[in-house]
Protein backbone atom coordinates (compact mmCIF):
# COMPACT_ATOMS: atom_id res chain seq x y z
CA UNK A 1 0.00 0.00 0.00
CA UNK A 2 1.48 3.22 -0.84
CA UNK A 3 0.89 6.51 0.22
CA UNK A 4 1.44 9.97 -0.78
CA UNK A 5 0.87 13.08 1.52
CA UNK A 6 1.59 16.85 1.00
CA UNK A 7 4.11 17.61 3.96
CA UNK A 8 2.27 18.85 7.24
CA UNK A 9 4.18 22.14 7.24
CA UNK A 10 5.09 24.67 4.15
CA UNK A 11 8.65 24.55 4.19
CA UNK A 12 9.50 27.02 2.46
CA UNK A 13 6.85 29.87 1.99
CA UNK A 14 6.12 30.23 -1.35
CA UNK A 15 8.58 27.42 -2.75
CA UNK A 16 6.79 24.58 -3.80
CA UNK A 17 8.24 21.78 -2.92
CA UNK A 18 6.03 19.41 -4.31
CA UNK A 19 6.55 21.12 -7.35
CA UNK A 20 10.11 20.65 -6.55
CA UNK A 21 10.54 24.01 -7.36
CA UNK A 22 14.73 24.48 -7.01
CA UNK A 23 16.30 26.25 -4.56
CA UNK A 24 18.60 29.24 -5.68
CA UNK A 25 22.23 27.68 -5.61
CA UNK A 26 23.19 30.06 -3.12
CA UNK A 27 20.75 28.59 -0.60
CA UNK A 28 22.65 25.58 -0.67
CA UNK A 29 26.01 25.71 -0.94
CA UNK A 30 26.59 29.19 0.05
CA UNK A 31 26.49 30.94 3.01
CA UNK A 32 23.68 28.53 4.59
CA UNK A 33 24.17 25.17 6.05
CA UNK A 34 22.17 22.84 3.86
CA UNK A 35 21.87 20.40 6.25
CA UNK A 36 19.85 22.14 8.46
CA UNK A 37 16.22 23.37 9.06
CA UNK A 38 14.25 24.68 6.88
CA UNK A 39 16.68 23.93 3.57
CA UNK A 40 16.88 19.96 4.40
CA UNK A 41 13.70 19.69 3.86
CA UNK A 42 14.15 20.13 -0.03
CA UNK A 43 17.85 19.34 0.23
CA UNK A 44 17.91 15.83 1.12
CA UNK A 45 16.27 14.68 -1.43
CA UNK A 46 17.78 17.01 -4.23
CA UNK A 47 21.46 16.06 -3.12
CA UNK A 48 22.88 15.11 -6.65
CA UNK A 49 21.73 18.64 -7.77
CA UNK A 50 24.35 20.30 -5.64
CA UNK A 51 27.27 18.20 -4.53
CA UNK A 52 29.61 15.91 -6.75
CA UNK A 53 28.39 12.76 -6.79
CA UNK A 54 29.56 9.25 -8.66
CA UNK A 55 27.34 6.90 -9.87
CA UNK A 56 26.62 3.30 -8.44
CA UNK A 57 24.70 2.03 -11.30
CA UNK A 58 22.09 -0.93 -11.16
CA UNK A 59 21.63 -3.52 -13.20
CA UNK A 60 20.07 -2.00 -16.31
CA UNK A 61 17.61 -5.69 -16.47
CA UNK A 62 16.86 -5.29 -12.78
CA UNK A 63 13.51 -6.91 -12.01
CA UNK A 64 10.65 -5.30 -10.43
CA UNK A 65 10.11 -4.53 -6.56
CA UNK A 66 9.35 -7.65 -4.39
CA UNK A 67 5.71 -8.11 -4.84
CA UNK A 68 3.47 -6.57 -2.80
CA UNK A 69 1.05 -7.63 -0.58
CA UNK A 70 -0.86 -5.29 1.20
CA UNK A 71 -1.09 -4.64 4.87
CA UNK A 72 -3.41 -2.10 6.44
CA UNK A 73 -0.54 -0.75 8.63
CA UNK A 74 -1.56 2.99 8.17
CA UNK A 75 -4.39 2.23 10.70
CA UNK A 76 -1.91 0.83 13.00
CA UNK A 77 -2.52 2.50 16.69
CA UNK A 78 0.66 3.15 18.32
CA UNK A 79 1.45 4.46 22.23
CA UNK A 80 3.67 7.22 22.07
CA UNK A 81 5.96 8.10 24.34
CA UNK A 82 3.94 11.00 25.52
CA UNK A 83 0.74 8.31 26.58
CA UNK A 84 -1.36 8.96 23.62
CA UNK A 85 -2.18 6.40 21.29
CA UNK A 86 -1.55 7.96 17.56
CA UNK A 87 -1.57 6.04 14.22
CA UNK A 88 1.49 5.33 12.11
CA UNK A 89 0.38 7.72 9.54
CA UNK A 90 0.38 10.64 11.64
CA UNK A 91 3.48 9.61 13.98
CA UNK A 92 5.43 9.27 10.47
CA UNK A 93 4.10 12.83 9.73
CA UNK A 94 5.19 13.98 13.24
CA UNK A 95 9.00 12.60 13.04
CA UNK A 96 9.13 14.61 9.13
CA UNK A 97 9.46 10.99 7.25
CA UNK A 98 10.11 11.51 4.15
CA UNK A 99 9.77 7.65 2.55
CA UNK A 100 8.67 4.97 4.23
CA UNK A 101 8.86 0.99 3.36
CA UNK A 102 7.96 -2.14 5.65
CA UNK A 103 8.88 -5.42 3.95
CA UNK A 104 7.77 -8.48 5.64
CA UNK A 105 9.48 -11.86 3.86
CA UNK A 106 10.35 -10.29 1.05
CA UNK A 107 6.96 -8.76 -0.07
CA UNK A 108 6.40 -4.59 -0.15
CA UNK A 109 3.68 -4.63 2.25
CA UNK A 110 3.60 -0.96 3.03
CA UNK A 111 4.88 2.62 1.51
CA UNK A 112 4.70 5.65 2.25
CA UNK A 113 6.16 9.08 1.28
CA UNK A 114 5.78 12.59 1.70
CA UNK A 115 7.23 16.03 0.91
CA UNK A 116 7.44 15.55 -2.75
CA UNK A 117 8.88 12.11 -2.04
CA UNK A 118 8.03 8.70 -4.55
CA UNK A 119 9.29 5.16 -4.68
CA UNK A 120 11.55 6.95 -7.23
CA UNK A 121 13.63 9.68 -5.32
CA UNK A 122 16.82 9.50 -4.04
CA UNK A 123 16.95 10.40 -0.44
CA UNK A 124 20.51 10.99 1.47
CA UNK A 125 21.58 7.86 3.95
CA UNK A 126 23.69 10.42 6.02
CA UNK A 127 25.24 8.17 8.39
CA UNK A 128 23.26 5.09 7.42
CA UNK A 129 25.84 4.93 4.72
CA UNK A 130 28.56 4.09 7.12
CA UNK A 131 26.48 0.35 7.21
CA UNK A 132 26.81 0.14 3.35
CA UNK A 133 30.06 1.13 3.48
CA UNK A 134 30.74 -1.99 6.23
CA UNK A 135 28.75 -4.51 3.97
CA UNK A 136 31.41 -4.11 0.92
CA UNK A 137 34.37 -4.68 3.40
CA UNK A 138 32.55 -7.54 4.18
CA UNK A 139 31.96 -8.83 0.48
CA UNK A 140 35.59 -7.94 0.15
CA UNK A 141 36.48 -9.99 2.81
CA UNK A 142 34.49 -12.95 2.13
CA UNK A 143 36.90 -12.33 -0.79
CA UNK A 144 40.07 -12.44 0.56
CA UNK A 145 40.55 -9.07 -1.07
CA UNK A 146 40.13 -7.68 2.83
CA UNK A 147 41.51 -8.62 6.32
CA UNK A 148 39.97 -6.53 9.02
CA UNK A 149 42.55 -7.78 11.70
CA UNK A 150 45.27 -6.18 9.41
CA UNK A 151 46.85 -2.89 10.18
CA UNK A 152 45.60 0.35 8.55
CA UNK A 153 48.90 1.20 7.23
CA UNK A 154 49.43 -2.29 5.63
CA UNK A 155 46.58 -0.80 3.24
CA UNK A 156 47.91 2.53 3.73
CA UNK A 157 51.51 2.87 4.02
CA UNK A 158 51.45 6.73 3.70
CA UNK A 159 49.68 7.10 6.83
CA UNK A 160 52.69 5.78 9.30
CA UNK A 161 53.09 7.89 12.08
CA UNK A 162 50.01 9.18 12.27
CA UNK A 163 46.76 9.55 14.06
CA UNK A 164 46.02 6.08 12.73
CA UNK A 165 49.26 3.97 13.02
CA UNK A 166 48.58 1.59 15.67
CA UNK A 167 44.62 0.95 14.56
CA UNK A 168 43.42 -2.29 12.44
CA UNK A 169 40.47 -1.88 9.92
CA UNK A 170 38.36 -4.00 12.84
CA UNK A 171 38.56 -0.72 15.04
CA UNK A 172 37.03 1.52 12.05
CA UNK A 173 34.64 -1.26 11.32
CA UNK A 174 33.62 -1.10 15.12
CA UNK A 175 34.21 2.57 16.24
CA UNK A 176 37.52 1.54 18.47
CA UNK A 177 39.76 4.21 17.22
CA UNK A 178 40.26 7.14 19.43
CA UNK A 179 38.58 10.31 19.85
CA UNK A 180 39.72 13.24 17.48
CA UNK A 181 39.59 17.24 19.00
CA UNK A 182 37.47 19.84 18.03
CA UNK A 183 40.21 21.21 15.87
CA UNK A 184 40.57 18.07 14.17
CA UNK A 185 36.62 17.82 13.29
CA UNK A 186 36.71 21.22 12.26
CA UNK A 187 39.76 20.12 9.44
CA UNK A 188 37.19 17.30 8.49
CA UNK A 189 34.16 18.84 7.57
CA UNK A 190 36.60 21.68 5.32
CA UNK A 191 37.98 18.21 3.80
CA UNK A 192 34.44 17.35 2.90
CA UNK A 193 32.87 20.50 1.47
CA UNK A 194 30.41 20.22 3.41
CA UNK A 195 29.90 23.35 5.86
CA UNK A 196 28.66 26.98 5.41
CA UNK A 197 30.73 28.61 2.89
CA UNK A 198 32.64 25.66 1.51
CA UNK A 199 30.10 24.89 -1.01
CA UNK A 200 32.81 23.27 -3.92
CA UNK A 201 35.66 25.38 -2.75
CA UNK A 202 37.69 22.32 -0.38
CA UNK A 203 40.99 21.84 -2.14
CA UNK A 204 42.82 19.64 0.17
CA UNK A 205 40.57 16.72 0.42
CA UNK A 206 39.86 13.99 2.89
CA UNK A 207 42.87 11.99 1.52
CA UNK A 208 45.13 14.95 2.61
CA UNK A 209 43.39 15.33 5.78
CA UNK A 210 44.22 11.93 7.09
CA UNK A 211 47.94 12.32 5.59
CA UNK A 212 48.03 15.20 7.77
CA UNK A 213 45.86 13.78 11.21
CA UNK A 214 48.57 13.62 14.29
CA UNK A 215 48.57 11.02 16.44
CA UNK A 216 46.19 10.19 19.16
CA UNK A 217 46.71 10.26 22.90
CA UNK A 218 44.31 7.84 23.77
CA UNK A 219 44.48 3.77 23.08
CA UNK A 220 42.72 1.99 20.07
CA UNK A 221 40.47 -1.12 21.02
CA UNK A 222 38.76 0.62 23.61
CA UNK A 223 35.34 1.90 23.94
CA UNK A 224 32.84 2.38 21.86
CA UNK A 225 33.97 6.12 20.14
CA UNK A 226 31.91 7.26 17.59
CA UNK A 227 34.37 8.65 14.75
CA UNK A 228 32.80 10.23 11.10
CA UNK A 229 36.17 10.62 9.34
CA UNK A 230 36.97 6.65 10.02
CA UNK A 231 34.21 5.10 7.46
CA UNK A 232 35.85 7.87 4.67
CA UNK A 233 39.09 6.01 5.82
CA UNK A 234 37.78 2.64 5.19
CA UNK A 235 36.31 3.30 2.21
CA UNK A 236 39.54 4.58 1.39
CA UNK A 237 40.80 1.31 2.03
CA UNK A 238 38.68 -0.59 0.21
CA UNK A 239 39.75 1.56 -3.02
CA UNK A 240 43.20 0.52 -2.13
CA UNK A 241 42.56 -3.36 -1.15
CA UNK A 242 40.47 -4.03 -4.46
CA UNK A 243 42.17 -1.56 -6.91
CA UNK A 244 38.76 -0.34 -7.54
CA UNK A 245 36.43 3.01 -7.04
CA UNK A 246 33.80 3.15 -4.16
CA UNK A 247 30.88 3.52 -6.49
CA UNK A 248 32.23 0.32 -8.97
CA UNK A 249 32.64 -1.79 -5.62
CA UNK A 250 29.33 -1.03 -4.43
CA UNK A 251 27.49 -1.35 -8.08
CA UNK A 252 29.66 -4.65 -8.64
CA UNK A 253 29.69 -6.45 -5.47
CA UNK A 254 25.83 -5.32 -3.84
CA UNK A 255 23.95 -3.18 -6.21
CA UNK A 256 23.41 -5.02 -8.93
CA UNK A 257 23.45 -8.35 -7.97
CA UNK A 258 20.79 -7.55 -5.21
CA UNK A 259 18.81 -6.41 -8.32
CA UNK A 260 18.22 -2.52 -7.05
CA UNK A 261 15.46 -0.96 -8.84
CA UNK A 262 17.57 1.76 -9.44
CA UNK A 263 21.29 3.72 -9.79
CA UNK A 264 22.38 5.41 -6.11
CA UNK A 265 25.06 7.71 -5.51
CA UNK A 266 28.42 8.32 -3.59
CA UNK A 267 29.33 11.78 -2.82
CA UNK A 268 32.55 12.60 -3.53
CA UNK A 269 35.67 15.06 -2.54
CA UNK A 270 37.45 17.73 -4.58
CA UNK A 271 39.57 14.69 -5.24
CA UNK A 272 37.03 12.58 -6.00
CA UNK A 273 37.36 10.55 -2.87
CA UNK A 274 34.05 9.13 -1.40
CA UNK A 275 31.98 10.22 1.60
CA UNK A 276 31.42 6.63 2.83
CA UNK A 277 30.75 8.26 6.23
CA UNK A 278 27.45 10.13 5.28
CA UNK A 279 27.19 10.58 1.04
CA UNK A 280 25.35 7.48 0.39
CA UNK A 281 22.13 8.43 -2.03
CA UNK A 282 19.70 5.88 -2.62
CA UNK A 283 15.49 5.44 -2.53
CA UNK A 284 13.98 4.08 0.23
CA UNK A 285 13.03 1.08 -1.34
CA UNK A 286 16.56 0.15 -2.38
CA UNK A 287 18.08 1.00 1.08
CA UNK A 288 14.92 -1.72 2.05
CA UNK A 289 16.18 -4.13 -0.41
CA UNK A 290 19.75 -4.15 1.65
CA UNK A 291 17.95 -4.77 4.82
CA UNK A 292 15.73 -7.47 2.95
CA UNK A 293 19.15 -9.09 1.63
CA UNK A 294 20.33 -9.15 4.87
CA UNK A 295 17.83 -10.93 6.62
CA UNK A 296 17.48 -13.29 3.82
CA UNK A 297 20.83 -14.40 5.18
CA UNK A 298 22.44 -12.47 2.49
CA UNK A 299 20.58 -14.49 -0.42
CA UNK A 300 19.08 -13.22 -3.39
CA UNK A 301 17.48 -15.33 -6.27
CA UNK A 302 19.65 -18.26 -4.42
CA UNK A 303 22.75 -16.60 -4.80
CA UNK A 304 25.22 -15.56 -1.78
CA UNK A 305 25.69 -12.33 -2.09
CA UNK A 306 26.71 -11.89 1.98
CA UNK A 307 28.32 -14.63 3.48
CA UNK A 308 26.84 -16.59 6.56
CA UNK A 309 30.13 -16.18 8.39
CA UNK A 310 29.87 -12.50 7.63
CA UNK A 311 26.28 -12.27 8.92
CA UNK A 312 26.51 -14.46 12.02
CA UNK A 313 29.59 -12.17 13.08
CA UNK A 314 27.56 -8.91 12.63
CA UNK A 315 24.84 -10.22 14.97
CA UNK A 316 27.31 -12.01 17.32
CA UNK A 317 30.69 -10.54 17.23
CA UNK A 318 30.38 -7.56 18.42
CA UNK A 319 31.94 -6.39 22.15
CA UNK A 320 29.24 -5.58 24.62
CA UNK A 321 31.38 -4.11 26.96
CA UNK A 322 32.92 -1.79 24.62
CA UNK A 323 29.72 -0.57 23.46
CA UNK A 324 28.30 -0.51 27.70
CA UNK A 325 31.43 2.28 27.96
CA UNK A 326 31.45 3.84 25.07
CA UNK A 327 29.65 7.20 23.65
CA UNK A 328 25.98 5.83 23.01
CA UNK A 329 24.88 3.51 25.38
CA UNK A 330 23.06 5.85 28.03
CA UNK A 331 20.73 7.31 25.04
CA UNK A 332 19.22 3.79 24.62
CA UNK A 333 17.78 3.11 28.10
CA UNK A 334 20.27 0.38 28.94
CA UNK A 335 19.35 -2.07 26.15
CA UNK A 336 21.98 -5.43 25.99
CA UNK A 337 23.52 -3.67 22.77
CA UNK A 338 26.46 -4.18 20.41
CA UNK A 339 28.25 -2.56 17.57
CA UNK A 340 29.90 -4.57 15.06
CA UNK A 341 30.56 -3.54 11.65
CA UNK A 342 29.23 -0.45 11.47
CA UNK A 343 25.87 -1.81 12.62
CA UNK A 344 23.79 -1.56 16.17
CA UNK A 345 22.56 -4.78 17.41
CA UNK A 346 20.19 -5.41 20.10
CA UNK A 347 20.23 -8.86 21.86
CA UNK A 348 17.21 -8.11 24.38
CA UNK A 349 14.34 -10.41 22.95
CA UNK A 350 13.23 -10.06 20.12
CA UNK A 351 16.48 -8.95 18.60
CA UNK A 352 16.86 -6.88 16.17
CA UNK A 353 19.93 -4.91 13.91
CA UNK A 354 19.86 -1.32 12.43
CA UNK A 355 21.52 1.47 10.99
CA UNK A 356 21.01 4.77 11.95
CA UNK A 357 21.76 8.00 10.09
CA UNK A 358 21.25 12.11 11.97
CA UNK A 359 18.07 13.85 11.13
CA UNK A 360 15.77 10.55 10.79
CA UNK A 361 17.66 8.03 8.65
CA UNK A 362 16.73 4.09 9.91
CA UNK A 363 17.13 0.62 8.71
CA UNK A 364 15.60 -1.89 11.17
CA UNK A 365 15.91 -5.57 10.69
CA UNK A 366 14.43 -8.64 12.40
CA UNK A 367 16.50 -11.80 10.96
CA UNK A 368 14.26 -13.99 12.76
CA UNK A 369 10.69 -12.92 11.47
CA UNK A 370 12.16 -11.47 8.23
CA UNK A 371 10.89 -7.91 8.87
CA UNK A 372 12.89 -4.95 7.62
CA UNK A 373 11.74 -0.88 7.79
CA UNK A 374 13.47 1.66 5.98
CA UNK A 375 12.51 5.61 7.19
CA UNK A 376 14.21 8.22 5.57
CA UNK A 377 13.44 11.82 7.23
CA UNK A 378 14.63 15.56 7.12
CA UNK A 379 14.03 16.12 10.76
CA UNK A 380 14.36 19.72 11.88
CA UNK A 381 17.40 18.87 14.32
CA UNK A 382 20.21 15.92 13.73
CA UNK A 383 19.44 13.63 16.55
CA UNK A 384 15.68 14.38 17.64
CA UNK A 385 15.85 12.05 20.93
CA UNK A 386 11.92 11.71 20.65
CA UNK A 387 11.55 11.01 17.42
CA UNK A 388 14.57 8.32 17.60
CA UNK A 389 12.28 6.86 20.26
CA UNK A 390 9.19 6.91 18.09
CA UNK A 391 11.27 5.31 15.45
CA UNK A 392 11.97 2.31 17.68
CA UNK A 393 8.34 1.96 18.69
CA UNK A 394 7.15 2.16 15.35
CA UNK A 395 9.36 -0.67 14.27
CA UNK A 396 7.98 -2.66 17.26
CA UNK A 397 4.48 -1.91 16.86
CA UNK A 398 4.55 -3.25 12.94
CA UNK A 399 6.71 -6.41 14.23
CA UNK A 400 3.76 -7.28 16.41
CA UNK A 401 1.40 -6.72 13.91
CA UNK A 402 3.16 -8.65 10.75
CA UNK A 403 3.95 -11.18 13.79
CA UNK A 404 -0.25 -12.09 14.49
Amino acid sequence: MAIFFDDPVMIFEERSVMNNTPLVDNDVTGSSDWRKDPLNHWAFHHVTGFLNCRKIAHHPSASPFLPAHEAELGKLMINAPDGQKSSLIDLLALTLTDGFVVLHKGHLVYEFYSNGMTHESEHILMSASKSVTAVIAGILESKGVLDPEAAIVDYLPELKGGFYTAARVRDLLDMRTAALNQDQLDAYEKAVGWGPGTGHSATAGLHSFFKELQIGDQPYGGGFRYVNPNSDLLGWILERASGKCFADLVSELLWKPMEAEQDAYINVDCSGAPQCTRGIITTTRDFGRLGHLIVNDGVHKGKQILSLAWLRDLSEGGDKMAWQTGDFAGGFGGLDMSYRNNFYIVHNQPGYIFAMGIYGQNLFMDPVQQIVVAKLSSQNAPLDVESIRIAHLIFGEIRNALSR
